[in-house]
């Protein structure tokens, strides 16, 4: 799921002569969309653009030339707080170092109790909270169009870069005519084109296609080149662009049934609850009658499909032949799985069953918070965070005192970490602490042990703060990642009609996607680290932080986000087509 609106900007190369090239003419400058003229596919909402709605309505208009188009902010009765914005970013790594200048044209139309403007933003992912800065050269009340500008130098350790039309008060403000200017010259704003015949010449010679997403076709032989791409990695993860594609589900079952059968990977770790993980156990390597009820206790739907279900029917039947493939899960979202595992092991305790009863209550009372305030991101009140760390730590010294097994108290001592990490709501410190739970599987399993991860692309990735960057700087060469991708169709996700299929956007020019589709295999995987050190002017394209797509369990109109695909992961699947994923049951 992606929360954050922060953004990159591009910049202009030197040339190794020391002559400056022209902005225009650098192949790694995004189409930021300026004029407003392109719009998402079925909508009329700009692509690029975030639209920040919350209590104001935003719409793009056409101008009275009848050919350009402005943007439309209005509200007449804002909360306090509340502001329209037209959000845009730009990839920060080209411009550190530069000024970038921007302008547009702004009318306003009795604008009271706030103001219309520009605002500029580094390494501030949630968009403009405090207006302060912009105020002296904001418009109020009724102006004809006027020319504003706003500079800012950007710092050689900036991480993120927007820029936006803001209105934070009633009335109207529309905008129109954004130039971008880096260090005094302007940005042309260009789309992407076709992909050159050379550059799909190397892509061709270099992917290696795929038969099939089916697990149950009988010839494997595709997925012996896997053998040359994961060598004696102990971990492959396994990414997906949205939660809700059935060939990507179906894709990693087959993988995943290649590596058990011929690699001997026996642990399968999902992206969800530890303990309620765990107890599918009961399922694929005991006697339980029944796997429905256990994929629906995993507390989201995305797991609780017919995919899911074929899966680990699969992983029943391989484990009934004489092997063993352990299921397990490293998310922390939800502490309700670790507090039952706390309280189903000391039942019969009199002394520590009223502390698991009180923490179960203190961590409510946080949730009732965080819902009733939306505060998603907010730390834990001090002295609500004592009274949790208190209990945590008495119910430890219980588990300590017990007489349980060592593996016992390891297991529940791990249940309180879980608690710990379910206070932390904040992106980064999610994936941080999915990396340490999955560390910590690895450490209670045999060093022979081979593990598969079933998780996000975002998860997955070993860019920026992601579960996969962590842990590939702790196992180097032993961690292997796949991302995974599509170029048009459908998928299962939450949005506007509830919890159902969705069309996705369409990969347009420019695209990772696009060119993936521009040659002839439906189903292909490359290995991007025979790019990383190539820079041939054929590959440069990879090299571009293209958008790619990005979805999660959200159905979001503008699906695509400028990605590092080389350096975030090691391979890469391309299925040209997606189907929604089946659920189980309605929601």
């Amino acid at each position: 799921m992606n929360k954050y609106l922060f953004v990159n900007i591009l910049l202009c190369l030197i040339l190794l002569s020391g002559c400056k090239r022209n902005i225009s003419s650098d192949s790694r400058l995004p189409f930021l969309n300026l004029d407003f003229k392109e719009t998402i596919s079925g909508t009329e909402k700009p692509e690029r653009w975030f639209l920040g709605e919350s209590g104001y309505d935003i719409r793009r208009m056409l101008n009275p030339d009848g050919q350009t188009y402005a943007m439309k902010i209005y509200s007449a009765i804002p909360q306090p707080g509340d502001f329209g914005m037209i959000n845009n970013h730009i990839p920060v790594d080209i411009i550190k170092g530069k000024k970038v200048l921007i302008k547009a044209r702004i009318k306003t139309d009795n604008v009271t109790s706030g103001h219309a403007g520009l605002w500029c933003g580094i390494n501030q992912p949630y968009g403009p909270m405090d207006f302060a800065e912009w105020k002296e050269t904001a418009i109020t009340g009724t102006a004809d169009w006027t020319e504003m500008s706003v500079e800012k130098l950007i710092s050689e350790d900036a991480e993120g870069f927007n820029f936006a039309g803001v209105l934070n008060g009633k009335g109207v403000a529309w905008f129109n005519n954004f130039e971008v200017y880096i260090d005094g010259e302007k940005f042309i704003d260009k789309k992407g084109g076709e992909p050159a015949i050379s550059e799909l010449v190397w892509l061709k010679s270099n992917l290696h296609p795929l038969k099939s997403y089916n697990p149950d076709d009988t010839s494997d032989d595709d997925l012996k080149e896997l053998n040359y791409l994961i060598k004696d990695a102990r971990v492959v993860a396994l990414g997906e662009v949205t939660h809700g594609s059935s060939e990507i589900f179906r894709m990693k079952h087959r993988i995943i049934k290649y590596l058990a059968e011929k690699k001997d990977f026996n642990i399968f770790s999902l992206e969800a609850d530890m303990a309620k993980a765990h107890n599918i156990n009961e399922y694929t390597i005991n006697e339980a009658d029944s796997v429905n009820a256990l994929l629906d206790n995993l507390s989201f739907w995305t797991w609780n499909t017919q995919e899911m279900y074929d899966f680990t029917t699969w992983m029943k039947k391989h484990n009934e032949a004489g092997n063993k493939m352990v299921f397990t899960g490293f998310d922390m979202q939800i502490y309700q799985g670790a507090i039952d595992e706390l309280r189903k092991s000391f039942l019969s305790d009199k002394a520590t069953l009223p502390l698991i009863k009180s923490l179960e209550n203190k961590l409510s009372e946080n949730m009732q918070r965080i819902m009733k305030n939306k505060a998603f991101h907010d730390s834990v009140p001090p002295a609500l965070k004592k009274n949790i760390d208190e209990l945590n730590n008495r119910i430890s010294i219980q588990i300590e005192k017990s007489e349980k097994s060592k593996e016992e108290k390891d297991w529940l001592i791990q249940q309180i970490r879980v608690i710990t990490q379910s206070l932390d709501t904040s992106d980064e410190g999610r994936d941080k602490a999915m990396a340490d739970n999955f560390l910590w599987l690895m450490n209670h399993y045999k060093p022979e042990s081979k593990f598969v991860i079933w998780g996000h692309n975002a998860h997955i990735s070993k860019g920026g703060t992601a579960m996969g960057h962590h842990l590939s700087r702790e196992l180097l060469g032993n961690y292997i990642n796949i991302g995974f991708t599509f170029y048009e169709g459908s998928y299962t996700a939450m949005g506007g009609n509830g919890l159902t299929a969705y069309e996705a956007q369409a990969a347009y020019p420019g695209t990772y996607e696009y060119y993936f589709n521009k040659v002839d295999y439906p189903i292909f995987i490359l290995d991007l680290r025979k790019v990383r050190e190539n820079k041939k002017e054929n590959v440069k394209w990879l090299h571009s932080k293209l958008p790619f797509r990005t979805t999660g369990a959200l159905k979001t109109d503008n699906e695509f986000h400028e990605s590092d695909i080389v350096n975030d992961y090691d391979l890469i699947i391309f299925i040209n087509k997606s189907t929604p994923s089946k659920l189980l049951k309605s929601y």
